[in-house]
C-alpha cells in the first residue's frame, strides 16, 4: 500500500555527469533520471503523492546548471547502468493469479486498485521492477469516480479457494497456514510432536504444497460424547506503533488505519505509522496491529508518530550546534511589534503543540513594557539570514523561498491565571487558523500518558535532555540558523542552594532544573523554549514536551548557575481544558 510504496523515498540514485549535493548533501551526479534507480521507482508509480512530488523536484532543482532537462542529482553510491533490454514479468514468481490473455475492460472492473488485491499485491512489492511498473501502467483505466483506477484482471479460481477434505473427513478449504487456526496453532509451536507432524501432513493440499485444508468445522474430544462445533477464531493480540493494545488482523478490516490510506494528503509520518504497525503477512493484504479502540482524544492533542518527528538526518552533537533544516520543527519564534515601528523584533520563542496553538512562557508577554506587542508566529524557520534574504526578494519563485516558514497571527493570549514570577510561567498562544503539518513544521507529543512518558527524573546529573532554538531573548541578535545541544537534569537540592541568593525565589517542584555542557546554551535556548526529551514510544521514538524556560539570561549559565524551566506535566489539565475550548 501507500506505506510500502514510499519505503523508497529515501534512497537517490545517478550515473556519470556533473558532480553535484542531493538534498541530503550527500556527494551525487547529475544524471538522466532514467538510470536513476530510485527515483524511476517513484516516477514508474501509478500515483504519486505531493511528497513523491517533492522529492522528484528537489532532486532536479540540484541540477539546474546543467543542459539536460531531465537530470536529477543522485548518490553515487546508488548509480546503475541503463536497461538495455526488457523481459516480461514472470508472474509466477510472484504467487498471484493474472490471466494471460487482456480483453477489453468493462465498467465493473474498472476500479480502485485498493479494491483490486491482485494488482495492489503488485504494487506493494517493495522490490517492484520495471516490468511490473509497466504492467501496472497498462492496467489503467478511466473511471471519474477515481482518481487512480486500474483494470481488475478476473482471477482465476485460485488454490487457497479450492475445497478439500480434511483428516478425519471433514470438508475443509484450501487456506495460507497463517489463515488457518488449527494449522497455525501447530506451526507456533516451539515443539511439534509426532501427531502434528501427521496432522500437517494429512493436511496438505495435494496441488499445492505451501498451502493446507482448513477444516469448516472442528470436532472438540471431551469425556462428553463427540460434538461438532463451528472453530472459534483466535485473537493475535499485539501492541501498535505507540504503545496500545491491538489486534494483529487484516488491514482492510482495520477501520484507523484504513481511514489513514484513504487520506488525500498523505505525509511520512503516516508511513511511518503504517509501516510500523506491520504484524504479518496473509494471502491478500497485510496484517497490521489495530488499536482494540481508536485513541481519539475529544480536543484532538497529537499522538506520536503525529507529533515529536524525529529527524532521520539527527547524529550526535556537542554543545551550541546547527541543527539540520527537519530538525525540531515544533520550534517557533515571537514576533513583536513596537506601537512606533512597523518592523517585527523577535524576543522569545515557543513551542507548537497543536495545530491551533503554541505553549511559551508568560514572561514572554512582556506585560512590564506595554510598547511591545505580541502579535504573530512564525513558524517552519532555520536560518534566519536566508529567510531575510527570500523575504526581501521580489518574487519567491525559488525553491529555497516556497513557503518553509509561516506567519501566523495570534488570535488570543492564555495566561496561567495564578502566574506570578517564577510561578505558573506558562502562556498559551491560540492562532488565528489551523497550521498545516508539514517537514518543517509539525507539533512536539505532551506526556499526556504515563505509559508513554515518565513525567518525574531521577534527581541527578544523568537524565540526558536537548534544547533547541536562536538564543532569542530581550536586546539580543538572535543566532543565523537554528541551534542545538544537549543538557542534563540538575539536582534540586544543589539548585535551590545556587539560587538561595533570591534571584529566583522558592523552586518548587513544578520546576525542573537544567545544567549545560558548556557555556554556548546560553546562545541556544530561547527564552521561553523548549526542554525536551526523546522517548522510546512502542517501535518509534518521539519528542516528548519537558519543560519551558522560566529563568536562563536573567543569571548567565557561565556564572555556574543553570537553567530553570516550568515543568509541563503539572499543566496537562490546564492545557487541555484551554485547547478543548476552541
Amino acid at each position: 500500500m501507500k506505506f510500502i510504496l514510499l519505503c523508497v523515498l529515501g534512497l537517490i540514485v545517478s550515473t556519470k555527469g556533473d558532480q553535484c549535493k542531493t538534498p541530503n548533501d550527500e556527494d551525487g551526479e547529475c544524471v538522466n533520471i532514467q538510470t536513476c534507480k530510485s527515483l524511476m521507482n517513484i516516477s514508474g508509480k501509478p500515483f504519486k503523492t505531493d511528497w513523491d512530488k517533492f522529492i522528484m523536484r528537489a532532486h532536479g532543482d540540484a541540477c539546474q546548471h546543467t543542459e539536460n532537462k531531465e537530470d536529477v542529482c543522485c548518490p553515487i553510491s546508488e548509480i546503475m547502468k541503463p536497461q538495455t533490454t526488457t523481459m516480461k514479468p514472470e508472474t509466477t514468481t510472484m504467487k498471484i493469479y493474472i490471466p494471460t490473455n487482456q480483453e477489453g475492460c468493462t465498467v465493473d472492473r474498472c476500479v480502485s486498485i485498493y479494491n483490486c488485491s491482485v494488482l495492489l499485491q503488485i504494487a506493494m512489492n517493495p522490490n517492484i521492477t520495471v516490468e511490473d511498473r509497466q504492467y501496472l501502467r497498462d492496467r489503467q483505466c478511466k473511471n471519474y469516480a477515481d482518481k487512480y483506477s486500474v483494470c481488475c484482471p478476473e482471477p482465476e479460481l485460485p488454490p487457497e479457494h479450492l475445497e478439500c477434505v480434511a483428516p478425519k473427513g471433514a470438508p475443509g478449504i484450501c487456506m495460507a497456514p497463517e489463515d488457518c487456526i488449527p494449522i497455525s496453532i501447530i506451526h507456533r509451536k516451539e515443539r511439534q510432536t509426532q501427531e502434528d507432524i501427521k496432522f500437517l501432513l494429512d493436511s496438505a493440499c495435494p496441488t499445492q504444497d505451501e498451502l493446507y485444508c482448513c477444516p469448516t468445522v472442528v470436532s472438540t474430544e471431551t469425556e462428553a460424547p463427540t460434538t461438532t462445533t463451528t472453530a472459534a477464531p483466535i485473537v493475535e493480540t499485539c501492541e501498535t506503533p505507540n504503545g496500545a493494545n491491538g489486534t494483529c488482523i487484516s488491514v482492510i478490516h482495520c477501520e484507523p488505519l484504513m481511514r489513514i490510506l484513504q487520506k488525500t494528503d498523505f505525509f511520512a509520518n503516516d508511513a511511518q505509522y503504517l509501516n510500523a504497525s506491520f504484524c504479518g503477512d496473509a494471502a491478500n493484504f497485510p496484517k497490521v496491529c489495530c488499536p482494540e479502540t481508536p485513541a481519539v482524544e475529544e480536543f484532538s492533542l497529537p499522538q506520536p508518530p503525529y507529533c515529536g518527528t524525529v529527524s532521520t538526518a539527527q547524529a550526535e552533537f556537542d554543545s551550541g550546534s546547527i541543527t539540520y533544516e527537519e530538525e525540531y520543527p515544533w520550534t517557533a519564534m515571537l514576533l513583536y511589534k513596537n506601537k512606533r515601528k512597523e518592523k517585527s523584533h523577535i524576543y522569545c520563542g515557543g513551542t507548537l503543540i497543536h495545530e491551533r496553538f503554541v505553549l511559551t512562557a508568560a514572561h514572554c508577554l512582556h506585560e512590564q513594557e506595554p510598547e511591545w506587542n505580541l502579535t504573530s508566529v512564525r513558524l517552519g524557520v532555520w536560518a534566519t539570514n536566508a529567510m531575510e534574504d527570500c523575504l526581501n526578494q521580489a518574487s519567491n519563485d525559488q525553491l529555497d523561498c516556497e513557503s518553509k516558514h509561516i506567519d501566523m497571527v495570534v488570535s488570543k493570549i492564555i495566561k496561567h491565571p495564578e502566574h506570578e514570577s517564577l510561578y505558573n510561567d506558562l502562556a498559551l498562544l491560540q492562532l488565528n487558523a489551523a497550521v498545516r503539518a508539514t517537514r518543517y513544521i509539525t507539533p512536539i507529543c505532551l506526556p499526556l500518558e504515563t505509559r508513554q512518558f515518565s513525567t518525574s527524573f531521577d534527581d541527578d546529573d544523568n537524565t540526558a535532555m536537548q534544547i533547541s532554538g536562536w538564543g532569542a531573548h530581550m536586546f539580543v541578535k538572535i543566532a543565523e540558523a537554528k541551534m542545538k545541544s544537549i543538557t542534563y537534569i540538575s539536582n534540586m537540592d544543589e539548585c535551590k542552594k545556587l539560587y538561595s541568593n533570591g534571584v529566583a525565589g522558592d523552586l518548587t517542584a513544578e520546576h525542573v532544573c537544567v545544567k549545560g555542557k558548556g557555556t554556548d546554551d546560553g546562545k541556544v535556548l530561547d527564552s521561553g523554549g523548549a526542554l525536551m526529551a526523546v522517548v522510546n514510544v512502542g517501535r518509534m521514538q518521539s519528542y516528548f514536551l519537558v519543560g519551558v524556560e522560566a529563568i536562563s539570561y536573567e543569571v548567565p549559565p557561565e556564572e555556574g548557575y543553570p537553567f530553570i524551566f516550568t515543568r509541563v506535566s503539572p499543566y496537562l489539565d490546564w492545557i487541555k481544558s484551554e485547547i478543548s475550548g476552541i
